[in-house]
């Protein structure tokens, strides 16, 4: 499997431009919702189980990282802000392609023979960040 640039077929899914128009909205939201706010609903797994879910601090780590702290925001829910990351990055990869209508990153090839060892990654990172949180008794 290689990463190549090309342009898109005709009626192929425009990635770059929906995660781009999706960003752009997730952003919008995050700014525009008071800091205070929560839906008092708390979460209901650590509700029945005493434990943290894998997503508890996300809003917590999205604050601090809306006041530029990302110290705190890794001491909330360190995958949390790893993704949002990763997301930001594609996002800004998104924009630039999508304005300038350049040719789109696309991976061709077998992916069966690395796709046991993503989902393994994602799982190991999971697993991870959730003692992190136990540990931390978020």
């Amino acid at each position: 499997m290689r990463l190549c640039a090309r342009q898109l077929e005709p009626r192929e899914l425009d990635h770059e431009k929906l995660w781009a128009g999706v960003s752009l909205l997730a952003a919008g939201l995050a700014l525009a919702i008071p800091e205070g706010w929560r839906l008092g609903l708390g979460c209901p797994f650590k509700a029945v189980t005493g434990l943290p879910c894998l997503s508890c601090g996300s809003g917590r780590a999205l604050q601090a990282l809306l006041h530029f702290d990302p110290k705190t925001a890794l001491g909330c829910n360190p995958l949390f802000v790893a993704a949002l990351t990763l997301w930001g990055a594609f996002a800004l990869y998104a924009g630039v392609v999508v304005v300038l209508r350049a040719p789109r990153l696309r991976f061709v090839g077998d992916w069966q023979p690395l796709r046991a060892r993503v989902l393994a990654g994602v799982l190991l990172a999971a697993a991870a960040n959730w003692v992190y949180l136990l540990a931390r008794g978020i």
